[in-house]
């Protein structure tokens, strides 16, 4: 009687940890001698500083809204059926319709793109993924704009465990709801939930500034806070210095620092924004 072959384990390959997934898509590179279009009169006859005045007059379009792609994971201009600030102007300028005419007009005309115009992020994702260097001319970037809409600060909490005092605080149908939803599970269950959300929003804060700090072209930051429910600008208020600790050390030698804040200046004025971040020109326009 023949013997069964012995079964084989299938060796599983080894997991590559990935900060990012789906993995960014690597750009394509320009080829080190591009064709130099000398039959073209642009090439052929005007000198790269003219060509250069030619690119800054087509190329600016400032604001221009960048956001990141679910796949491949990339930055790119805001897509028009997505909506968003200025995707009308940015689309009816054609920005890339020049460097996309030929490998040479790419090389010359994409610095001028990038560091000629103001770019504007509005999450911590796309932070993250320029200091990564995902895109291409990402690093030639010399003006950038970061809208941020929040609700609490990012501050170290210790959650507490919910009692019977903290329900009396809702109607009766919210709190026939949160009955039935705390019905299947413990307080104990809900006030760790909570606390792995806080502190996962204070690292996901400092880690954004800490790759905020790794964009070394910048040379204007602005960056709008916009908190606009009151209890939570009064959260703001209280915290304000531990929650903007992570923007100290942010601005390199020779870097503009814009600072947009929609709450009131706290009382005591050593412990304000304005006393620890001196680097930054700080200004304040409080949202009702």
């Amino acid at each position: 009687m023949a013997c069964l072959p012995r079964l084989r384990r299938r060796r599983e390959p080894a997991k590559v940890p990935l900060k990012y997934w789906p993995p960014p898509r690597t750009p394509p590179q320009p080829p080190t001698s591009p064709h130099p279009q000398s039959q073209t009169p642009l090439f052929g006859k005007l000198p790269i500083e003219l060509r250069l005045e030619i690119f800054t007059l087509v190329l600016e379009c400032s604001p221009i809204p960048i956001m990141a792609s679910s796949m491949p994971r990339l930055i790119k201009l805001q897509h028009p059926a997505l909506g968003g600030d200025h995707v009308e102007v940015v689309r009816q300028a054609r920005l890339l319709s020049l460097p996309l005419t030929c490998w040479r007009a790419y090389i010359e005309a994409l610095p001028v793109l990038y560091s000629l115009n103001t770019f504007t992020i509005r999450s911590c994702e796309e932070v993250h993924l320029l200091a990564a260097g995902v895109g291409p001319g990402t690093h030639l970037i010399r003006r950038l704009e970061l809208r941020w809409e929040k609700s609490h600060p990012p501050i170290l909490l210790q959650i507490q465990v919910p009692t019977e005092s903290w329900f009396s605080r809702f109607s009766p149908s919210q709190y026939f709801t949160l009955y039935q939803w705390f019905s299947r599970t413990t307080a104990t269950e809900i006030a760790e939930r909570a606390q792995r959300k806080a502190d996962f929003r204070c690292k996901n804060w400092a880690s954004t500034w800490e790759a905020m700090g790794k964009l070394e072209g910048l040379q204007w930051l602005r960056v709008e806070l916009n908190v606009y429910n009151s209890s939570h600008q009064q959260e703001w208020q209280e915290h304000e210095t531990e929650a903007l600790m992570p923007l100290r050390g942010v601005l390199k030698d020779g870097t503009d620092g814009e600072l947009k804040l929609t709450w009131d200046r706290t009382v005591a004025k050593d412990k304000s924004a304005e006393a620890m971040l001196k680097e930054w020109k700080i200004e304040r326009r409080v949202r009702y």
